[in-house]
Formats: structure tokens, C-alpha cells, sequence
């Protein structure tokens, strides 16, 4: 008996704007779904950050038939390096001062 599986495909736009005129615009997924959905030999290896992939139908009986794309989808989290926050105010207090057109007595904050 072959194994049960259901894919998952993170679509984010169906070739028509937002609002309420629904324009036609230049993203649409429809095409990538429909290309995936005809080779599924080529989708059975894909990871979870991927934008389509497998999960087994016991993960899915396992979670309650819960078929919310972020209950199985994996995010990466790239870590992201500010400057110290000493670093970040003095350049604030600075902008603030050379933009300020008043005269302050007490530059105890900044």
C-alpha cells in the first residue's frame, strides 16, 4: 500500500490584487501549483522552508487534522546584527539635535 501523503503549497498570490478591484497583477503561484501538482515525483524530496512539500497523513492524524500550512511548515531564522543600542541613541540624539529649532538647557536624555 503505497504511503499517504498531502501536499502543502505556501501560495502568496493568485495573479490578482488585494483590493476590492482584484486588478490583475504580475504575481500569480496558480501556474507554479499547477506544475508542481503534475510532477509530484520532483516534490517528494523537498524541505519544509521550501514553498510546497509532503507531510505524512499520520503527522496530520497525529495533529488532529490540523491542515494550517504553519503547523508544518518550517521557518528560518536568519539572525540579524544591530549596533549597540549606545551606538543607535547617540546617532538618534544627534540627528534630533541638528533638527531641533529649539533651545534646550537640559540634554540629559541624549
Amino acid at each position: 500500500m503505497a504511503a499517504r501523503i498531502t501536499c502543502f503549497y505556501d501560495m502568496q498570490a493568485d495573479g490578482l490584487s488585494l483590493d476590492d478591484k482584484r486588478s490583475p497583477v504580475q504575481e500569480n503561484d496558480i501556474p507554479d501549483i499547477i506544475a508542481r501538482f503534475k510532477n509530484p515525483d520532483a516534490e517528494k524530496d523537498r524541505a519544509r522552508t521550501e514553498k510546497s512539500f509532503f507531510v505524512p497523513k499520520q503527522e496530520i492524524v497525529d495533529n488532529g487534522y490540523d491542515l494550517s500550512i504553519n503547523k508544518y511548515k518550517k521557518t528560518e531564522y536568519k539572525p540579524v546584527e544591530y549596533p549597540p543600542t549606545s551606538e543607535i541613541m547617540a546617532e538618534s540624539c544627534a540627528a534630533w539635535r541638528k533638527r531641533s529649532t529649539r533651545q534646550w538647557t537640559n540634554w540629559s536624555r541624549c
